[in-house]
């Protein structure tokens, strides 16, 4: 035999296509001379058929789930809105009563907590969204860590001043990071708003760092109520749950702050984790790129 030669041809009978392998080989005589050629023919009509059939279901998925994922932060989008101006009018209604010496109702107070908490889901939904369907792209440059910090700890001021939980970053202010900012405010805000969540009044958080090697610690701790050992191993090895737990003062989520950072800490080069002791408080760790690091060149 000679050289052989593998087509894939298709043929139309009576509409219905048909498949077929087709082999092509030289005939050879004993002096290695071609003497004539040789066809064989294999029917792959089924399987052509079902790995057609797959691609066309393959589409017609990828479609169904950009549709969801449009309509979903569509839906998000309009429901955050309205949400937001709820939250201000509740925070105007508190001010205009403290400043009348006058206290908020039971009912008041319990409205305006699930205004808050709903807000607080729709927004980690949101984000959520983004990051499974692409729209957090990973756009790296340097950046002051510290200034990081103190702006997400802005945003999260009347959160922490109602709880009465102190705020303290340790930062140096010469620390320059490589990383996408986006992805490290929204771990930063999650890590602080999980400590203020439990941690109870007149409970104290710190911000440190340390720089090892060519890249940078930063630790969240909190003296608030600490996890058991049972719930930090499913904590971290149960990435599909969404369960939350209730905070010190009845704060909801949706379980999915600390999955959001530990995947936006692996995608900006660095590690994640956490140390706790119920009752004493938790430390929760990770580490990002410095300016100067190997992983700069390497994305360079």
């Amino acid at each position: 035999m000679g050289q052989k030669v593998k087509e894939k041809v298709k043929i139309i009978r009576q509409n219905r296509p048909s498949y077929y392998q087709v082999y092509v080989s030289d005939v050879l005589d004993k002096g290695q001379h071609p003497i004539g050629k040789m066809l064989m023919l294999s029917d792959i009509t089924e399987s052509v058929l079902y790995e057609e059939n797959l691609l066309f279901k393959s589409k017609q998925l990828k479609e169904l789930n950009a549709f969801k994922d449009k309509m979903f932060t569509v839906i998000a989008h309009d429901i955050r809105d309205p949400l937001s101006m709820l939250v201000s009018l509740a925070d105007i209604q508190k001010e205009e009563a403290e400043m009348d010496g006058r206290e908020q109702d039971e009912v008041t107070q319990e409205i305006e907590k699930q205004i808050k908490n709903t807000y607080t889901l729709v927004e980690g939904l949101l984000d959520w969204v983004r990051s499974q369907k692409g729209g957090m792209v990973f756009n790296p440059f340097i950046w002051n860590l510290s200034e990081i910090v103190k702006s997400n700890m802005r945003l999260l001021d009347i959160q922490s001043d109602r709880k009465q939980v102190k705020l303290v970053s340790e930062i140096n202010s010469d620390i320059m990071i490589y990383a996408d900012k986006e992805m490290v405010d929204l771990i930063i805000r999650n890590l602080l708003s999980n400590a203020i969540k439990f941690t109870n009044s007149g409970g104290v958080i710190q911000i440190k760092e340390e720089v090892m090697d060519d890249q940078v610690v930063i630790s969240v701790k909190d003296t608030g109520i600490g996890i058991n050992q049972e719930l930090a191993e499913k904590l971290w090895r149960d990435e599909g749950s969404l369960k939350s737990s209730i905070g010190t003062a009845g704060e909801k989520g949706i379980g999915l702050g600390l999955k959001l950072c530990r995947d936006f800490v692996k995608i900006n080069g660095g590690e994640m984790w956490f140390d706790s002791i119920p009752n004493e408080g938790s430390t929760f760790y990770f580490s990002i790129p410095l300016s100067n690091s190997s992983f700069v060149e390497r994305m360079g």
